[in-house]
């Protein structure tokens, strides 16, 4: 197997690093998630404190406003535990 990465190497020559524009797109996209992570968790609050932000008397289809409280603050932190991956690398 390291033969085949000496002869890419060969081929290929060293990786070089993105451009300085990629690395700036990439900044926007983590604090894009972190902003919108965020809102995600207050809005989750929001609807597990049964909040008068939302609509009065609305009727689900599955559950009701503090169980798509606890969806939204559990999903909500996706975005940002993405972003956090994003500025690592990973």
């Amino acid at each position: 197997m390291w033969r085949f990465y000496a002869l890419v190497r060969a081929a290929y020559g060293q990786p070089r690093d993105p451009p300085e524009s990629a690395r700036l797109e990439v900044i926007f996209a983590s604090v894009l998630l972190l902003v919108i992570g965020c809102f995600n968790l207050i809005y989750g609050i929001a609807a597990i404190a049964n909040s008068h932000v939302f609509t009065a008397h609305a009727h689900y289809v599955v559950g009701n406003l503090r169980a798509w409280g606890w969806i939204t603050l559990i999903v909500g932190g996706g975005p940002a535990a993405d972003r956090r991956g994003r500025d690592r690398g990973r």
